[in-house]
């Protein structure tokens, strides 16, 4: 990636592309997220950036870790060890 991309435009691109790999409709995501169906279309628009309640709610609904929907697709990933 030769430019970088706000977090929240990252997440709308992962939203959407997580969201129609797990074949899952914008209806269906909305109910499992706890969000409303309205606010899932605003975020995959990215007309408004996501908040830390938010990408907790939506990476659960998922399945994935909240960091994977703020990483760009195809980069390096952080690898979070625990030091003895």
């Amino acid at each position: 990636m030769t430019t970088k991309a706000s977090i929240g435009v990252v997440f709308a691109t992962n939203l959407r592309e997580l969201r129609r790999a797990r074949g899952l409709t914008q209806i269906e995501l909305a109910r499992l997220s706890g969000l409303s169906l309205r606010y899932i279309g605003i975020l995959e628009r990215h007309e408004k950036s996501p908040t830390i309640d938010t990408i907790e709610a939506v990476a659960q609904a998922l399945a994935v870790e909240p960091v994977q929907m703020v990483v760009p697709a195809g980069e390096e990933k952080w690898k979070i060890e625990r030091s003895e």
